[in-house]
């Protein structure tokens, strides 16, 4: 019966461990992206912008959901979204651009933020935090730089991409937003990673 206590309690002590480290971790990478990428953002939205990285992934992912081009923000639903986006690419993309104007403006954030969600936050945040490390980001970052170097037309690596991400994780928009910047940078077809560097 003690044995079974001290189980139990173990068990609830070591996924109140978890759960603070992966807070953590998701802080880590926010601050980092956001420092990063907010400068981009203002020059093109105004200095009185109220967007982030974050708020246009949200804010795409809804636009996809109602565009009936996502059914959910659900790993599953994303993995189908890639599969019909590499199937038939035009049509998606004029569905979205016929319904939402403000993709263009996203796409254009997205080319230059990419490189900065995608791969160096991570990374720098996988180096700085060793110790504490959350593994969905760290599967992530495992493909980052593939993904990065086929100009995200393998389409197996997008879904391993995706599938890398524990589902508990995939319901934060930290795991979620790279994915959204991915999907709007494919959409645009846009110019290589080393090369995003003017937005208008």
């Amino acid at each position: 019966m003690k044995f079974t206590t001290y189980l139990y309690l173990a068990i609830i002590i070591f996924t109140s461990c978890k759960g603070e480290e992966s807070i953590y971790i998701e802080k880590k990478i926010r601050e980092c992206v956001l420092d990063n990428t907010n400068s981009y953002i203002y020059d093109y939205f105004g200095e009185n912008s109220t967007l982030n990285v974050y708020t246009i992934a949200e804010l795409s992912e809804k636009e996809f959901i109602l565009n009936g081009l996502l059914l959910n923000n659900q790993k599953d639903s994303y993995i189908d979204f890639i599969k019909n986006l590499f199937e038939n690419k035009t049509k998606t993309f004029d569905d979205i651009k016929t319904k939402k104007t403000d993709i263009d403006d996203f796409i254009s954030i997205a080319r230059v933020v990419v490189l900065e969600i995608i791969n160096n936050c991570p990374q720098k945040v996988v180096i700085q935090e060793k110790n504490e490390m959350n593994s969905s980001l760290v599967n992530q970052l495992s493909i980052a730089s593939e993904l990065l170097s086929t100009g995200f037309e393998d389409i197996n690596l997008l879904t391993e991409y995706i599938k890398e991400v524990d589902s508990t994780d995939f319901k934060k928009i930290e795991y979620r937003a790279p994915i959204i910047i991915i999907i709007l940078c494919k959409i645009g077809s846009p110019p290589p990673a080393t090369s995003m560097i003017n937005l208008k």
